[in-house]
């Protein structure tokens, strides 16, 4: 593709430089004072048409290459079970806010025919029962994530009170809304540190059904409904008691019939809206305040030693599909002293269709091969193996003496001398994946020195090129992707240069797979074991773990917990 994409912008440049030579696109200026022909005219227009296409296929092709710069080592998937999982603890949270809610006191005028304005005032507003119904997600790409919530339910109870001129009229109010519906959406971005962001584009409620309890009662002395409603409703059914003043009732019962009649009103037009910027203001705090700092807990860069980190920024916003929600990671090994890009390519990452776990990350081996040149280049892929490491029961030891058996003129040239040998790659091992397997090929060089006694000297003996390939295995523990390198395929040596004569180095083949068995491996092991950490937001755990090895990636599925 890539081939494909160069040959394209080859032959765009061409054309252009084609084109202006034939003063088509350039120099296609006359005497204004001479009108062009008709012919000629058309002919110049579309040239220059067509040189705009041409142009534009020449950018568009030249931002595709900057874009193959940004190819992600690893993808994770959240897949719609991995999504839905997260919904049903982001609703679980979202209630408990939801119930919180505290609805402002309102209160305004309407007009009763023959009786004119009538002042109303609703307070002591309290939600009393708020159940969320039913959810959905539903996955739109190019869009983001669409969550709707139906049948819910919200009672509420207050105090209602109205005046006219001097006739008080109050009482309390049960309202249940019911058949909720409320959707919102939530777009995902990234900011300028590589960080993903959130936020909520939309947001609608709906009522189906709304039911009101009223109670009336008189309001004498300016007294709550709830200390008098007993007797004032008593005063209402007889219209009189000793000692005490009241209004005429059909007054009251104009009034209650009035307040009745408009409250329906009243409610959809003030109730429901502040209900509805109450439901979505509290959807978009959640988002701002809960989602997006804990999005913001991915790691950007983590620190593996005192000699590499991990580089996790975004290459790209996260994409919605219909298989869930991919976020491209940078996923490049980088020194610590000094980051340089490594020479490695990015290969391109084909996401396979699984959905049986929440989530799924494919990492590539661009990731490891980046690690594996940080630390080469900062020598930790060196290797001293002295005297003091071989074990006592091993068939040969490192002293001239013990070696003269495979190499003869050592005991004449060094009698009684220790040794060392310094192993190091000939050049940056590369991992390799192939479905079903990883494979590494290593290319070590074996330097032999023989020790002066009481000096540091090293006198350079024989230098031996070692070639094997090892076979990891990959496992993740506590989000860490670890690695375990068994014995691989036999050491195979060859001379590269000797200062003791030559000397066949097949029986020695034998002894430095042994030193590679129980010095080098177990090294290596040490290290894979601290493990790789997958970009995870903070307190998220992995479950049921599987691992597979694909074509240029690990691919790596687990449950979330």
């Amino acid at each position: 593709m890539v081939t494909e994409s160069k040959s394209v912008v080859v032959w765009s440049r061409r054309c252009l430089r084609r084109l202006a030579g034939k003063s088509l696109c350039c120099h296609l200026q006359r005497d204004s004072n001479q009108p062009l022909p008709r012919k000629e005219l058309r002919t110049r227009m579309a040239a220059r048409l067509y040189c705009v296409v041409v142009a534009l296929l020449l950018l568009a092709e030249v931002y595709s290459f900057g874009e193959e710069t940004s190819d992600p080592g690893i993808v994770a998937r959240i897949t719609r079970k991995g999504l839905k999982y997260a919904r049903h603890h982001g609703l679980a949270n979202l209630k408990k806010e939801l119930s919180k809610i505290r609805l402002h006191d309102f209160l305004g005028k309407f007009r009763i025919s023959w009786i004119g304005w009538v002042h109303y005032e609703f307070h002591s507003l309290k939600i009393q029962h708020f159940t969320l119904g039913n959810s959905d997600l539903s996955l739109n790409p190019q869009k983001g994530l669409g969550i709707s919530l139906s049948n819910s339910y919200i009672s509420v109870h207050g105090i209602w009170k109205v005046k006219k001129a001097f006739i008080p009229v109050a009482g309390t109010f049960n309202l249940s809304l019911d058949s909720i519906s409320t959707s919102f959406s939530l777009n995902f971005s990234k900011d300028n540190s590589g960080r993903p962001t959130v936020s909520m584009t939309h947001c609608n409620n709906s009522v189906g059904n709304i039911n009101i309890d009223l109670s009336k009662t008189l309001r004498p002395n300016d007294q709550t409904p709830e200390s008098k409603t007993t007797e004032s409703l008593s005063v209402s059914q007889a219209g009189h008691r000793e000692g005490q003043r009241t209004e005429p009732a059909e007054g009251r019962v104009t009034i209650t019939k009035g307040i009745q009649t408009h409250f329906h009103e009243i409610v959809e037009k003030k109730l429901i809206k502040i209900l509805d910027q109450k439901i979505c203001g509290v959807v978009r705090t959640a988002v701002t305040s809960r989602l997006q700092p804990y999005l913001r807990t991915l790691p950007v860069s983590t620190m593996i030693d005192y000699v590499a980190s991990i580089d996790y920024r975004l290459v790209g916003v996260p994409k919605v599909s219909f298989r869930g929600l991919d976020t491209p990671f940078k996923g490049e090994f980088f020194s610590r002293k000094r980051h340089t890009p490594a020479p490695t390519e990015v290969p391109a990452i084909e996401m396979p269709q699984k959905k049986s776990r929440m989530v799924y990350f494919a990492v590539s081996d661009y990731v490891f091969n980046t690690a594996s040149w940080v630390y080469q280049q900062a020598r930790q892929m060196h290797f001293n193996i002295e005297t003091t490491q071989i074990p006592l029961n091993a068939p040969i030891h490192l002293n001239t003496n013990s070696f003269q058996t495979l190499v003869p003129q050592l005991g004449k040239l060094y009698p009684n001398m220790k040794m060392e040998l310094d192993v190091a790659p000939e050049s940056t091992p590369f991992l390799i994946f192939n479905p079903g397997n990883a494979s590494l090929m290593a290319v070590m060089v074996v330097q032999a020195y023989a020790l002066r006694p009481k000096t540091s000297d090293h006198i350079p003996l024989f230098q031996l090129r070692a070639k094997t390939t090892l076979y990891p295995t990959f496992n993740v523990i506590s989000g860490r992707i670890v690695g375990f390198v068994n014995t691989g395929s036999p050491l195979k040596l060859e001379l590269k240069q000797s200062n003791v004569d030559s000397f066949d180095v097949r029986p020695m083949e034998t002894i430095l797979n042994y030193y590679a068995q129980h010095t080098i491996y177990p090294s290596l092991n040490e290290k894979l074991e601290e493990g790789l950490p997958l970009p995870l937001p903070k307190a998220a755990y992995l479950r049921h773990v599987v691992v597979r090895i694909h074509e240029n990636f690990l691919y790596i599925g687990a449950n979330l917990g």
